[in-house]
């Protein structure tokens, strides 16, 4: 099983300009969206505590709210923050620069409550279509075939071509949640380009409620 956490940013709605790859730019929650094996999503705002459960895997993705082409967000970070446990107690991961933050990763003892997570791509369902460079387009005379269905004759050009693999790509970052439970806050650093131009980094830090 697996959960798909889908944050809408609202660029529109940033009131800072984005920062550095190791300087981002902090914002507020967006909204998400929520699915479990991508069923039907439900929405919520960017405080909900998203539950999941030992041992599951989850998937974070970024997406403008507006959805246009043009406008790119990759998350580029993803900081392990707190963990708060049975026991009420918040216990942070890293503090200051740590010596081995293999180490100061497991605040549990012996248990891992994550994994270290890993950045993927997916492709979307968009297709894009290749010409034929074989089938230049030409002026054509009545001889060929297809005029047959041409009752008065005429000219015709035309160029054949076949659909390529897709060549959208959308990152995400996946992590596996160990076998503790509770309430983990996170952070996720992205990075947004319009029109393939930069502009900037960005953070915020949600959370995640993992549940036996």
């Amino acid at each position: 099983m697996a959960t798909q956490i889908i944050f809408t940013v609202d660029l529109d709605s940033f009131v800072v300009e984005g920062g550095s790859f190791d300087q981002p730019s902090a914002v507020g929650h967006p909204k998400m969206l929520v699915s479990k094996d991508k069923a039907t999503s439900t929405s919520h705002d960017g405080d909900y505590h998203v539950p999941v459960q030992v041992e599951e895997q989850v998937q974070v993705w970024l997406e403008d709210v507006s959805r246009r082409p043009s406008v790119i967000i990759a998350p580029v970070r993803f900081i392990a923050h707190s963990w708060q446990g049975e026991d009420g107690v918040i216990k942070t991961f890293v503090t200051g620069t740590p010596s081995d933050p293999a180490t100061q990763i497991n605040v549990l003892g012996n248990d891992t409550p994550l994994a270290l997570p890993s950045f993927m791509e997916e492709h979307a369902e968009a297709y894009g279509f290749d010409y034929d460079t074989d089938t230049q387009s030409k002026w054509s005379d009545d001889t060929e075939p297809f005029l047959e269905y041409w009752k008065s004759g005429g000219v015709m050009a035309g160029k054949d071509g076949v659909p390529k693999s897709p060549r959208i790509h959308t990152p995400y970052v996946t992590l596996a949640i160990g076998d503790s439970v509770g309430l983990l806050n996170y952070g996720i650093e992205f990075a947004v380009y319009v029109n393939g131009k930069s502009k900037g980094y960005f953070w915020f830090d949600p959370y995640i409620n993992v549940l036996a």
